[in-house]
């Protein structure tokens, strides 16, 4: 994609041309598709953290337990 810019002494706007496509997409028009597209994303890392997050770190720290008793027997041992 490449950049133009037009406008007057009002003010200036902003078009993206597709190589590919041969079309003119504006500036406007890319940032609404960006801003739902970024809004899906914190919406699904909210939910994963939500829901997701708490199963993991407890399924961590039992790891974590086991793995320092381990360790804390073969010290022992030693």
């Amino acid at each position: 994609m490449t950049c133009k810019g037009t406008g007057g002494k009002k003010s200036k706007y902003m078009y993206y041309y597709c190589d590919n496509c041969n079309l003119y997409y504006n500036e406007d028009e890319i940032e609404n598709c960006l801003i739902d597209y970024i809004l899906d994303l914190v919406e699904y890392d909210f939910h994963v953290k939500k829901y997701f997050y708490p199963i993991l770190a407890e399924k961590k720290d039992d790891e974590s337990k086991k793995l320092l008793d381990e360790i804390n027997k073969l010290q022992q041992q030693k």
